[in-house]
């Protein structure tokens, strides 16, 4: 799913989305990545907490409780799972010994750089031969993000001449939310205002790339600026 940036992706899809999970397949697994560890980190506390501590959630999912020595930000377990029940790691980090039923990649490539070709194939070959090994039959792997370049995660997973994956482009249902709405408001008027929006596309390639995620190279599309 490719949304703009503070429009609550990451609230819903890397903090809510695995909690309800867990409640409902207490006995699954998950793994969340970030670019940075720290921000992994952050939503699987955010998670533990809701387990832990949320009343409406003790009220839906009252047998769902965290290991009473399973302290861990980064990894730990629910009472009656096997091994780890969550798991968070950084972009390029090893996840040896762990497996999961869902894996959350929430901005694989950092939003805040430019990426460059080197750091990019780098990203996909952490995708191809680390996290992608860790997934177990039947399980999924839901990608969150802003659009960062056409070489990010996204572009890769969705580009039949690059994606030598194990799952094909095919296989993945993306969901694009560009930052207008198709009958011209901005997509979170109501919290920003229109104003907020209209300054943004002061920076024509920001906007296009991060709140409208239409990536394009430097060079063009389909005709060369030169030309």
């Amino acid at each position: 799913c490719a949304v703009a940036p503070r429009h609550w992706k990451s609230s819903l899809a890397s903090e809510r989305f695995p909690a309800w999970y867990l409640g409902r397949n207490p006995k699954s697994s998950v793994i969340i990545a970030s670019y940075a560890l720290s921000l992994a980190e952050k939503f699987s506390k955010s998670v533990r907490e809701t387990i832990s501590g949320n009343e409406r959630y003790r009220a839906l999912f009252a047998d769902v409780k965290i290991k009473r020595d399973s302290n861990s930000a980064d990894d730990w377990l629910l009472e009656g799972g096997y091994r780890t029940t969550l798991r968070a790691v950084g972009t390029g980090g090893g996840i040896s010994g762990h497996g999961a039923r869902l894996i959350l990649l929430d901005d694989v490539s950092d939003p805040n750089t430019t990426q460059s070709q080197t750091q990019t194939d780098s990203d996909w070959r952490w995708y191809k031969n680390v996290i992608r090994t860790r997934l177990e039959p039947q399980g999924a792997i839901v990608v969150i993000n802003n659009r960062v370049g056409v070489n990010d995660l996204t572009g890769y997973l969705l580009d039949p001449d690059r994606n030598d994956s194990a799952d094909p482009p095919q296989d993945w249902t993306y969901i694009e939310i560009p930052a207008i709405n198709a009958d011209g408001s901005y997509l979170w008027e109501a919290r920003f205002g229109k104003e907020y929006y209209e300054k943004l596309q002061l920076d024509a390639t920001l906007w296009r790339v991060q709140y409208m995620q239409k990536p394009t190279v430097e060079a063009g599309v389909e005709i060369r600026r030169e030309w």
